[in-house]
C-alpha cells in the first residue's frame, strides 16, 4: 500500500544538500523566464469600437521607432533658425514637448532635421516654431502611431516650406482678436466686406486620406448628406454652425463627420469650409478647408463656436476665397484661383463617412445662417424654394425652423 503525504511534510524527506541543488536550479530558471516575459506597462490599444484605449494588463506593444522621421525645411535664410517641436496632439504648450530640435539655415538648398523618436500609439503634432517674417506652409504636420506604425498612407513627407516677404504677394494674419470693422454683420447682410489678400497659416497631416466629394463615392464607405442644397448659380455661401462632438470612433475606422458650406462647378471641381472630426486625428474637432486645386486637407484649430464661414468669388482678384469669422471681423484663411467664377451648386449640410455596421451619434448640430451671393448677399429664405432641396440620409435628418437658413442636422 503506497503512503501519501501531505505536501508540507515533503521537504523533511529530501537530505538539505538536494533541497539546496533543486532551489538553486528553480532560482536559475526563474531568472532566465524572467529575462524573456514580455514587459507590462501603460500603453494604448485600438479597441473593437475604435477607441484608442489604455492598457496595463497586456505585453507592450513595441514602439514606433520613426526612424525614417527625417523633416525638411526649404526656404530658410543663413543665420536664421527654426525649432521642431513634438507634442502629444491635442498639443496644449510647448512645454509638454516629447522632442524638441533646432537649426540654422545654411542660405543655400534645404535643412534636414532628424526628428525620429520612439512613440506609442496615440496622435501627435510636430510643429515648427520660425521668425515672423516667414510665411509657414504648413505651421505643423499632425499625425497617428497605430500598431506601432506611423500611420501615412499616401506617403507624404514632412516638409516645412518657409516663404519670406520678398517671395510672395499677401500678409499674414496671426491674431484675430482685432475688430476691423469691415464684416457682415449676423442679422444683415452689407456690402462692407471686401476680401484681402492676406493668408492665415494651416496644419496638414501625414496620416490623411483622400477627400472625397459629395456625390462620389469609395469602397467599403457608405456616405450621409443631410441639409439644404440649392441649383442656383451664385458666387459665394455663408454659413454658420455651432461645433458639436459627433461620435467619431478613433483609430482605423474610416470615420470621418463634419459640417460645412460647399460649392461645386461641375462634379469634379469644388471649394469647402467648416468644422471636421476624423478618425485618424486626435478627438477633437479642427476648422478645415478643402479645394480640389491645392487638394490636400488644410486644417487648424476652431477659431469661434458657433463657427462662421464663408466662400465667395472676387472679381477684382479673381479668386475664390475661404473666410472665417472672429469678434465682429473676417479674416482670409486661403485664396484659390478655382477656374471658374461662378458655383452651379451649393450645399450647407452635415457630411458622414463610415465603414461600419453602424453610425456616428451626430448630435443636435444647429445652422442660424445661411445666405446666398445672388448680385450680392441674401438670405437662403423659402424664396427660393424652387431650386432648393432638403436633403436627409437615414439616420440623419434636417429639421427647418425658418426655410432655409435656420435649421438643424442630427441623427435620429
Amino acid at each position: 500500500m503506497k503512503k501519501s503525504f501531505p505536501l508540507f511534510a515533503i521537504p523533511s524527506l529530501i537530505s538539505r544538500d538536494i533541497m539546496k541543488k533543486l532551489v538553486a536550479i528553480i532560482m536559475v530558471n526563474l531568472a532566465l523566464f524572467a529575462l524573456h516575459m514580455p514587459t507590462v506597462s501603460a500603453d494604448f490599444r485600438v479597441s473593437d469600437n475604435g477607441q484608442i484605449e489604455t492598457r496595463s494588463d497586456e505585453p507592450q506593444l513595441t514602439p514606433a521607432a520613426l526612424d525614417k522621421l527625417i523633416v525638411t525645411v526649404t526656404g530658410l535664410k543663413a543665420t536664421d533658425s527654426v525649432t521642431l517641436t513634438l507634442l502629444p496632439e491635442p498639443a496644449l504648450a510647448d512645454t509638454d514637448a516629447i522632442l524638441q530640435q533646432t537649426a540654422t539655415g545654411k542660405g543655400v538648398g534645404e535643412v534636414s532635421i532628424d526628428m525620429s523618436y520612439p512613440l506609442k500609439d496615440g496622435y501627435y503634432r510636430l510643429s515648427i516654431s520660425a521668425p515672423d517674417t516667414y510665411f509657414r506652409e504648413p505651421k505643423a504636420w499632425i499625425f497617428m502611431v497605430l500598431d506601432a506604425e506611423l500611420v501615412n498612407p499616401l506617403d507624404k513627407s514632412a516638409v516645412f516650406k518657409l516663404i519670406p516677404p520678398e517671395n510672395r504677394d499677401f500678409d499674414i494674419v496671426r491674431s484675430y482678436t482685432r475688430d476691423s470693422g469691415n464684416g457682415v454683420d449676423a442679422e444683415g447682410v452689407t456690402d462692407e466686406h471686401v476680401p484681402s489678400l492676406s493668408k492665415t497659416e494651416w496644419m496638414l497631416s501625414l496620416s490623411d486620406v483622400p477627400k472625397i466629394g459629395i456625390g462620389e463615392s469609395v469602397l467599403d464607405t457608405t456616405d450621409y448628406y443631410f441639409g439644404p442644397y440649392s441649383s442656383l448659380n451664385s458666387t459665394g455661401i455663408q454659413g454658420r454652425f455651432t461645433v458639436e462632438d459627433p461620435g467619431v470612433r478613433h483609430g482605423a475606422t474610416g470615420e470621418i463627420a463634419d459640417a460645412h458650406i460647399y460649392v461645386r462647378n461641375g462634379v469634379s471641381s469644388h471649394m469647402e469650409i467648416g468644422w471636421v472630426e476624423r478618425n485618424i486625428d486626435a478627438d477633437v474637432r479642427y476648422m478645415f478647408e478643402y479645394d480640389t486645386v491645392y487638394g490636400d486637407w488644410r486644417l487648424d484649430d476652431i477659431p469661434a463656436d458657433p463657427l462662421e464661414v464663408m466662400l465667395e468669388y472676387d472679381a477684382d482678384f479673381d479668386y475664390w476665397f475661404a473666410e472665417f469669422k472672429v469678434n465682429g471681423s473676417w479674416y482670409t484663411w486661403i485664396y484659390v484661383d478655382m477656374g471658374w467664377t461662378e458655383a452651379d451648386e451649393e450645399f450647407n449640410q452635415g457630411e458622414v463617412r463610415t465603414d461600419y455596421g453602424d453610425t456616428p451619434s451626430f448630435p443636435t448640430t444647429t445652422i442660424d445662417i445661411s445666405k446666398l451671393n445672388l448680385n450680392g448677399w441674401t438670405w437662403w429664405d423659402w424664396q427660393r424654394w424652387a431650386t432648393t432641396q432638403i436633403w436627409s440620409a437615414t439616420p440623419y435628418h434636417t429639421h427647418m425652423y425658418t426655410s432655409y437658413y435656420y435649421f438643424d442636422i442630427h441623427k435620429d
